[in-house]
């Protein structure tokens, strides 16, 4: 974040270019559907920028706090796999998300 937010401040980038190179493109790009946007069906993944400063100052991740004035304090975390992968992660015990490599860009031209 910090380095993003430093090419913000200097000029090379608008926050909305930063947002959409650290939060939309790799969303999409993992066909991420629900992780893009805020609208209906968004599922509540939100970081606070202190702009300023140049860091991130809050996170938010399926509706809980997991990080304040910088320091992590969620626990847990969850494994990002694909259908193939699903059973391995789940035979350790891990919580997993599934990308949908159907809605991902990885196979496009």
């Amino acid at each position: 974040m910090e380095s993003g937010l430093s090419l913000v401040k200097f000029g090379a980038l608008t926050i909305e270019e930063f947002v959409e190179k650290t939060s939309v493109n790799p969303a999409k790009m993992f066909g991420r559907v629900s992780k893009w946007h805020l609208g209906e069906g968004a599922d509540a993944d939100v970081t606070v920028l202190d702009l300023e400063n140049g860091k991130a100052v809050m996170g938010i991740a399926k509706g809980e706090v997991i990080m304040i004035d910088g320091v992590v304090v969620g626990k847990d975390g969850t494994v990002v796999t694909t259908k193939a992968g699903a059973q391995s992660v789940e035979e350790m015990g891990m919580k997993y998300d599934l990308v949908d490599l159907e809605k991902s860009r990885f196979y496009q031209n």
